[in-house]
């Protein structure tokens, strides 16, 4: 007796008592896609090591430092305009200046 392999049983129509074949009765889902599997065992091998990349612990750190430098490099250019806009102000003198 042979053994059908996973793919086999992902990919088999099933018939339902209604009568259409299952993936005539409704959209196929994400799982069943070969595309989507084929991703999933991409990321599983990169994570094991078995195939070079990114494993995706690591891609999630380096997205967050991505997103932390992006927001610091924005407040360096909001606190850089601020202080552009204070130089420019002219300082108090004399009789003014006694007055704060």
């Amino acid at each position: 007796m042979s053994v059908p392999s996973a793919w086999c049983w992902i990919t088999k129509p099933s018939t339902p008592r209604g009568g259409l074949p299952f993936h005539l009765s409704r959209p196929r889902s994400a799982a069943r896609r070969p595309r989507t599997l084929h991703e999933w065992v991409k990321k599983t091998e990169v994570d094991s090591g078995k195939r070079a990349g990114r494993p995706n612990d690591v891609a999630e750190n380096m997205n967050a430092l991505e997103r932390e430098s992006r927001e610091l490099r924005q407040a360096n250019e909001i606190l850089r305009k601020a202080s552009a806009y204070f130089a420019q102000a002219k300082p108090a003198t004399g009789k003014d200046a006694r007055q704060l």
